[in-house]
């Protein structure tokens, strides 16, 4: 086989922004859809605590947008932000498993989960997207 036609397996390999995005596109539809379970929900909790909860859920499908937009033009603020909304993020994906199992204990053990994991994809993107400044930082530097 020559060199051209080598098979490489880096290329099925999604890269880190595609993943993020992806991650990004969920917490976003997430946050959707548990602003509406906490508006519907029938507890006996005041409409102000129930349009607080769907407020914070609309905020952070915002921010999932904002990281989207952090992880393509490499701006680390914009993920800070997102990994800020850690105890939303736990709310939004409990409301989100309380719905669909009803049991609080494995609802709040599996947004725990999820929302670690997320963070911890959100940690790596940082570091990537630091190490590609730099590069582009000494591209730009060792051209002129």
């Amino acid at each position: 086989m020559s060199e051209g036609q080598e098979f490489r397996y880096k290329r099925l390999v999604p890269s880190c922004n595609v993943v993020v995005t992806i991650m990004a596109c969920f917490s976003f539809l997430s946050g959707l859809a548990a602003g509406y379970l906490f508006m519907i929900s029938t507890t006996s909790v005041s409409e102000g605590v129930k349009i607080a909860w769907t407020t914070a859920a609309a905020l952070y499908s915002l921010v999932s947008l904002l990281l989207i937009i952090g992880v393509w033009k490499l701006v680390n603020a914009l993920v800070y932000i997102y990994m800020s909304m850690l105890l939303v993020a736990i709310a939004v994906y409990t409301q989100i498993l309380m719905w669909l199992w009803n049991n609080l204990a494995a609802a709040v053990f599996a947004s725990v989960v999820i929302s670690f994991i997320f963070l911890g994809l959100a940690l790596n993107v940082t570091k990537t997207i630091t190490e590609k400044r730099r590069g582009l930082n000494r591209d730009i530097e060792g051209g002129e």
